[in-house]
């Protein structure tokens, strides 16, 4: 029994490990109100491991360009309006709807940021990792 025991606690504990190693479950989905001109991001933390990160968008009544970055080359609110394009990981440019995946490096926290176009709009974003 006690071998039996030890079998147990140590497969347990090895599932528990593994579950650690992998990147956290990302499902985020946010709606912004864009009056024209205006710049809103998602900010996504580093994960351990390599991942894919999908986008997703929809804008009620207006294209929108939406970009993702690594959060060093779109950091802060200056990184809002300032941000080459040129490093963006992926992008769908003057777009009502769209989708696009990139491959994010490990340890590196990302951005999602949504320009508006000349009219306002809504626009919902939604962000996973799902393969």
């Amino acid at each position: 029994m006690s071998m039996r025991s030890s079998f147990l606690g140590v497969i347990t504990i090895s599932f528990m490990f593994l579950q650690g190693c992998g990147p956290a479950r990302l499902d985020v989905t946010k709606t912004f109100n864009l009056s024209p001109g205006d710049v809103n991001a998602i900010d996504l933390p580093a994960q351990p491991v390599a991942q894919t990160i999908n986008v997703e968008f929809t804008s009620t009544a207006e294209k929108v360009s939406v970009f993702l970055f690594k959060e060093e080359d779109a950091k802060g609110e200056a990184g809002l309006t300032n941000a080459d394009n040129s490093k963006a990981l992926a992008k769908t440019l003057v777009s009502k709807d769209g989708k696009f995946s990139a491959e994010v490096p490990a340890k590196t926290a990302t951005r999602v940021v949504v320009w508006a176009g000349p009219r306002t709009t809504s626009v919902t974003v939604t962000v996973n990792n799902k393969k």
